[in-house]
């Protein structure tokens, strides 16, 4: 594991040991907050690093966090709604036979869900009202939160900027909670279906489903990463392939709690198949999915190609495919090729934008992904590395340079794009039917 990533969950298990008794409502406060507070500590490594202890680190991330977990045995009936993330939708899209509910967690969610007529009923957190609990049990944790900061000796735990982000992370939280409680009392639910289940969103419902001995379902949303993944704490767990079982496996997830399922991208719903795999076009495409990086990070990536684009001119097209959570119009200005396009999320389909492209460029996106069973050529932003699901060996770009280089190649040398098709593939055969619905119907 990476050294910065050792920091962070050193860092995590820390914040476990000093809150895992303070509940609401029997909630635990530490599952719905402790990604978040992994992103705090990545954006504060310096202040995170200065005088922690030196101590071995525990690899096996799932063992350590288990104390932590929440293990009722969820309640064996299916009659009553099954709770979706809202976003989720295309992945029980054609589901008829089972009552489901979804929910956004924010407007922008709630927004674009809303042109789906078959995505109904559709909540959205935010406007959910609160249920009604005595304010004294809010002011007991608040309590308990100042006593534990107070206690340690851990010297993050006494920074301000910790203790205003717990402050403000705690009262957003429980506010959840208690919108959360109209949404199950409106209706009888006994599953739930997250992408994430260790985010905030995901983390808040699965957390709270569990303790109410509901079942709880996670669908793998993304290329695994040391973080963002681990643990895995939803009753089952839904992976693309025998690849990402081995991650996980690798730092102590029982292949007990994991399920294979053929690959859905809910967030870019559309048929694979249009495999285009010869060289034919007079002007190459290049597809760049960016992620939502540090800003530094994308703004080098962009300039870089845009360089390399412009010394190109009308020799290579460059589309870039915004995140979600890109503004739209957050990199226009660094475009400098008349050749080179802005597409932000939801403005075409990004199996267009494969299918249309000659290569893909990202730096871990599961955009990659989705590119390869496409049967496309992926070129990853990075240091060489070792990718899990990957056999071969991926093409790494990481400077003006090399991507000069991959565009000069892809203009000029009609045989260079085969090449690339065969130096890597995915090691996953694909070859299992698709059966969440076995679990959730």
């Amino acid at each position: 594991m990476k050294a910065k990533n050792q920091l962070i969950w050193r860092h995590t298990f820390d914040f476990f040991d000093l809150f895992f008794h303070i509940h609401y409502e029997n909630i635990p406060i530490i599952l719905p907050l402790f990604r978040d507070f992994q992103k705090l500590v990545e954006r504060n490594l310096p202040i995170a690093q200065k005088h922690y202890p030196s101590s071995s680190f525990h690899s096996n991330i799932q063992e350590r966090c288990e104390p932590y977990l929440l293990k009722n045995p969820p309640r064996s009936f299916k009659e009553g709604f099954l709770l979706v993330r809202a976003e989720m939708y295309p992945l029980v899209a054609d589901i008829d036979c089972r009552p489901i509910v979804y929910l956004a967690h924010h407007k922008k969610e709630y927004n674009r869900m809303l042109k789906q007529p078959g995505c109904r009923p559709l909540y959205c957190l935010t406007d959910l009202p609160e249920k009604k609990i005595p304010l004294s049990k809010e002011d007991h944790v608040s309590k308990q939160v100042t006593i534990a900061i107070q206690q340690s000796n851990l010297p993050f735990f006494k920074k301000k900027l910790f203790r205003l982000w717990m402050k403000q992370a705690v009262k957003k939280l429980l506010i959840n909670i208690r919108k959360l409680e109209t949404i199950f009392d409106r209706h009888p639910i006994s599953q739930t279906l997250y992408g994430s289940t260790v985010n905030r969103h995901g983390g808040l419902v699965t957390t709270y489903a569990q303790v109410k001995n509901i079942e709880t379902i996670n669908y793998q949303h993304g290329i695994l990463g040391e973080l963002g993944h681990l643990p895995v704490n939803a009753d089952i767990n839904f992976v693309w392939g025998e690849s990402h079982v081995h991650y996980l496996n690798s730092f102590g997830v029982s292949g007990e709690k994991l399920k294979i399922a053929h690959p859905k991208f809910p967030k870019s719903p559309g048929p694979f198949g249009k495999q285009n795999t010869s060289f034919t076009k007079k002007k190459p495409s290049v597809l760049v999915a960016l992620q939502p990086l540090d800003e530094t990070f994308n703004q080098k990536m962009i300039t870089a190609i845009e360089i390399a684009a412009r010394q190109m001119s009308g020799k290579v097209s460059v589309h870039y495919k915004l995140h979600p959570d890109h503004p739209v119009n957050c990199y226009n200005h660094l475009l400098q090729s008349n050749e080179s396009h802005i597409h932000p999320h939801g403005t075409k389909s990004l199996q267009e934008l494969i299918h249309n492209a000659d290569i893909i460029i990202t730096h871990t996106s599961a955009v990659a992904y989705e590119a390869f069973l496409a049967k496309k050529a992926v070129a990853f932003y990075s240091a060489p590395t070792d990718i899990y699901y990957l056999s071969g060996s991926p093409l790494f770009i990481h400077d003006f340079h090399s991507i000069k280089k991959l565009f000069t190649n892809l203009a000029g040398n009609a045989g260079y794009h085969e090449n690339l098709l065969k130096r890597a593939f995915l090691k996953d055969s694909h070859t299992e039917p698709f059966n969440i619905d076995d679990y959730i119907t």
